[in-house]
């Protein structure tokens, strides 16, 4: 595991490739538990270091970040999937949910390791963690556009296109919630009669 975990900070494509060959799926959802394992205590740290908040409510927050996370890369995962076969791409679920673990894992790992700066010193988590994030971030944006492409057998463009309607789709999913939610629908309705 912690080969895989070096590999996906240092040698990404390698990692990819690997996972191609094996196919391990309790690998895949290791890397997803571990990485929002990382985001949701990056919370708990930064928020007990800056937000003068209570320990407990650190902590509730941290554990609802957790399980969203989890259930939003699960479920985005399932539509790109989908996405990807419509393309053309020769992939399946396994394909597409390694494509979103192994790419968050890289800046959940740059906010933890910020976040363990901000324990130290403010001035030296936002200096330090500008570049941390930066690196971390473009290395994560990278392996997720690189491994849908190895792993779903498809070229640069058909990547680009699925990407761009996954996110036309959440945007356009949000749009049509928030309008649902501005016109007063009956869900709505009844939240604000409580």
């Amino acid at each position: 595991m912690v080969e895989v975990l070096n590999e996906l900070l240092t040698e990404p494509l390698r990692a990819i490739n690997k996972s191609k060959k094996t196919r391990d799926f309790n690998r895949t959802i290791e890397i997803l538990v571990l990485s929002w394992v990382l985001f949701a205590s990056s919370n708990f740290i930064v928020s007990l270091a800056f937000g003068r908040i209570l320990p407990f409510l650190a902590a509730m927050v941290s554990i609802i970040i957790f399980f969203i996370g989890i259930l939003f890369t699960v479920f985005f995962g399932k539509i790109m999937e989908k996405l990807m076969q419509t393309l053309g791409g020769k992939g399946a679920y396994y394909e597409s949910l390694t494509a979103f673990s192994y790419s968050i894992f890289a800046v959940s790992f740059g906010f933890f390791l910020t976040s363990l700066l901000s324990l130290l010193s403010p001035i030296l988590a936002v200096s330090a963690g500008l570049l941390i994030i930066s690196y971390t971030g473009a290395l994560s944006f990278s392996t997720f556009y690189r491994s849908l492409k190895e792993l779903f057998s498809v070229d640069y463009f058909t990547v680009f296109v699925a990407i761009g309607l996954l996110l036309f789709t959440i945007l356009f999913a949000s749009f049509v919630s928030g309008f649902y939610a501005a016109s007063g629908g009956p869900f709505f309705q009844e939240v604000l009669r409580i």
